[in-house]
């Protein structure tokens, strides 16, 4: 229930393919995470106007981790996770989104990486510091394992995910990515050094 449905797909007569999914309405988490945090002030949490708590928050983010676990126990793993990639609806719904990058793990073959797919590219994945790269080193630099910012594409594996889902939680902790920078290069390098610092609530 937490990845959205693919009702039909085929192939044009012009060659292309095509796909017909479930229409997505809602808000992203990190939307969500960012008026909550607006909310509350000091060391307590507050209800955003929209309803939204800290709760609410910690339900939404363990929805998306169950949709993570099930997918990588069909053998794939998402690759760019991260708050803009999880949707919420008002009534509850939630949905781990743009699996452009995913990879079917124990196949000898990447497409991904052969060059015979490209890269689908969203008006979402290209919003600055937070945009998902391509090439050898894809994903979202703040979120990233380690050896997926040093683009170690064959050690990728269900625990990168993880780390990114950490990455998550640490944003519903404290407003704020794990890592910041003045652009990717620099997140990516932060990511390399070590640990983020503690996740304490900007107030």
């Amino acid at each position: 229930p937490g990845i959205v449905p693919v009702h039909e797909l085929g192939r044009l007569s012009d060659g292309r393919f095509y796909f017909t999914m479930k229409e997505v309405k809602g808000r992203t988490l990190g939307d969500v995470i960012q008026e909550v945090h607006r909310a509350s002030k000091g060391d307590r949490w507050e209800t955003a106007p929209t309803g939204w708590t800290f709760r609410r928050l910690i339900d939404a983010f363990h929805k998306a981790c169950e949709a993570v676990a099930y997918a990588h126990s069909r053998g794939v793993i998402h690759r760019d996770l991260k708050p803009d990639n999880v949707m919420v609806g008002e009534h509850g719904e939630v949905l781990v989104v743009d699996w452009g990058l995913a990879k079917v793990l124990d196949r000898p073959y990447d497409m991904s990486q052969s060059g015979e797919w490209e890269w689908v590219v969203t008006d979402r994945s290209q919003d600055d510091t937070r945009a998902t790269r391509m090439g050898a080193i894809a994903g979202t630099p703040a979120y990233m394992a380690p050896e997926q910012a040093r683009g170690e594409v064959r050690k990728l594996d269900r625990r990168s995910d993880v780390y990114a889902l950490g990455a998550i939680l640490y944003e519903v902790l404290s407003g704020r990515p794990p890592y910041q920078g003045e652009d990717g290069g620099k997140v990516l390098c932060k990511v390399l050094e070590g640990p983020p610092d503690p996740p304490g609530r900007m107030v």
